[in-house]
């Protein structure tokens, strides 16, 4: 139950861009991109697809630099110039104040139901035997 909780907040607080970079220079096997958008959480794990297409390019997203919005993508193939397609998550709670950090807290929230829930149930067991 738990996995399935986090990936719907997941789901819920982010949402997908799709940048384009025609004709990119590629030096050696790495170039950089600037995105439209910052990554979700500032994180180059927020990336989930890149595609080039240079020759034996494997683009893997490499340092995200947040204050420029720089994306290194290495593994390219050695082709210049070269289109690049970069498919990443965004925050999408940025219309809503406050939404993203109270979502964030959800799984907390469903561990403290939990165990009151279980608390309370083993106090109202204890009470209705006496043992209270």
């Amino acid at each position: 139950m738990f996995p399935l909780a986090m990936t719907g907040i997941h789901s819920a607080q982010t949402d997908s861009q799709t940048d384009v970079f025609p004709a990119c220079v590629v030096a050696g096997t790495t170039t950089d991109v600037v995105l439209t958008e910052d990554l979700w959480g500032d994180r180059s794990g927020s990336v989930t697809a890149i595609t080039a297409t240079g020759a034996g390019a494997v683009p893997v997203a490499g340092t995200y630099v947040a204050a420029t919005n720089t994306l290194t993508i290495t593994g390219l193939g050695a082709d210049t110039p070269q289109d690049i397609t970069v498919t990443y998550d965004i925050d999408g709670t940025t219309d809503f104040t406050g939404l993203g950090e109270i979502m964030g807290l959800t799984p907390l929230l469903i561990w403290v139901a939990i165990i009151g829930g279980v608390l309370f149930a083993g106090w109202g067991v204890a009470k209705s035997k006496g043992w209270l």
